[in-house]
């Protein structure tokens, strides 16, 4: 069964997974998730202070510090700005 579909064992009904792999996201949010893993890059491998890698990286250490936790999440798609379906 394709990943974006997950059947619920209890209700029998099927759901969609909103979280995108990295071969379905575009051309700009692959290219937006890899800034922001450059962003991250040196805290994760080197162990420098998320401050710090987030004042070399121009972002603010909350933003840094939210990329972090999607990127333990979900891993580099996690980065990626997923359009809402909520937005018109």
């Amino acid at each position: 069964m394709d990943r974006a579909f997950q059947e619920q064992p209890s209700i029998g009904r099927v759901t969609i997974d909103p979280t995108p792999t990295l071969a379905q996201l575009s051309d700009a949010q692959r290219e937006q998730a890899m800034a922001r893993f450059a962003a991250l890059r040196s805290h994760l491998e080197h162990g420098v202070l998320l401050s710090r890698a987030a004042t070399a990286a121009g972002v603010a250490v909350r933003t840094a510090g939210r990329w972090l936790d999607r990127y333990r999440a979900a891993g580099l798609v996690g980065l990626a700005r997923v359009l809402r379906a909520d937005v018109g």
